[in-house]
């Protein structure tokens, strides 16, 4: 939206407009309020260093899923935030686009991303390595077309391959954060996402520097090229997790640090729904993941 406001208002306007939206949006979440867990409650009382590092050991160690999809994430984000920040020095250096043609390319790139959104409601109940093929294709898809739109040079056919990118690169946010809630403890969570959300916005901040870099130096062309290339890898590195991902095991429970009750140890357990199970147990206060 804000791109086509850019091409029917222009920028200045669309800017005091996007403040208002950021305004409205922060008012909409005042009055939401989330119900305690009070079954869960005493399980905070960890220490932050060793929720951290229990969090770390569940993500690379004991998870089949996570880390690959962190990987993949990892890569994407290279990619893609090089791409949505230097979309119009592309645009006004490749296609010698104005600020209205500007403001089309980056909506068709918007146009796509709403499209894939909804056409993923329908892939929801598709099994993991199924969803993770599709994020494989659709990788690859949006790379081919970034490939393809170097050759281009009417606004059509660029505003419509920006399109096909958008589908492409839409696709794996959804996808990731639904096999992130899938495949993670309810208490280990937010945590989880911490880790893989930290992951990809630093490989993004390196991907806006090092894309920069190859555009300032190598050229528009080659810096677009490049990205195209670490979508199709991004596309590769699916396909070759997906089997790993889609079949080792999950860990059955997670043992939670014990607390001490009338002189005994209490160990609660936890299964991947979230269910919490109690029992006493001489055992030390440490974390257990069992396999």
């Amino acid at each position: 939206m804000s791109g086509i406001g850019i091409a029917a208002i222009g920028p200045k306007d669309v800017m005091s407009w996007n403040t208002l939206t950021y305004l409205a949006s922060a008012a909409l979440l005042l009055p939401i309020h989330f119900r305690a867990r009070t079954a869960t409650e005493h399980i905070v009382k960890q220490k932050a260093s060793m929720a951290m590092l229990d969090a770390i050991r569940f993500t690379f160690v004991a998870s089949p899923a996570i880390a690959p999809l962190i990987v993949i994430a990892s890569l994407y984000t290279f990619g893609t935030a090089a791409l949505t920040t230097l979309l119009p020095v592309f645009g006004k250096a490749l296609f010698q686009f104005g600020p209205v043609e500007v403001g089309y390319f980056w909506s068709a790139l918007g146009v796509g991303f709403l499209l894939v959104s909804l056409a993923l409601l329908f892939v929801s109940e598709w099994s993991l390595r199924l969803r993770v093929h599709l994020l494989a294709v659709s990788s690859a898809m949006a790379g081919v077309a970034l490939v393809v739109l170097l050759s281009t040079k009417t606004l059509v056919a660029a505003v419509a391959l920006m399109a096909i990118v958008g589908l492409g690169i839409g696709t794996l946010t959804p996808i990731a954060w639904g096999i992130l809630q899938e495949q993670s403890p309810l208490t280990m969570l937010g945590r989880v996402m911490g880790l893989y959300t930290s992951m990809a916005m630093l490989t993004s901040l390196l991907g806006i520097w090092f894309f920069g870099w190859i555009t300032q130096t190598l050229g528009e062309a080659n810096g677009l090229l490049g990205i195209g290339g670490v979508l199709l890898l991004v596309g590769g590195v699916s396909v070759l997790f997906s089997t790993r991902m889609s079949r080792a095991p999950l860990p059955a429970a997670i043992s939670l640090p014990c607390s001490m009750e009338d002189g005994d140890s209490v160990c609660p357990s936890l299964d991947l729904t979230g269910d919490l199970t109690g029992g006493r147990s001489s055992a030390s206060s440490a974390l257990r993941i069992s396999t």
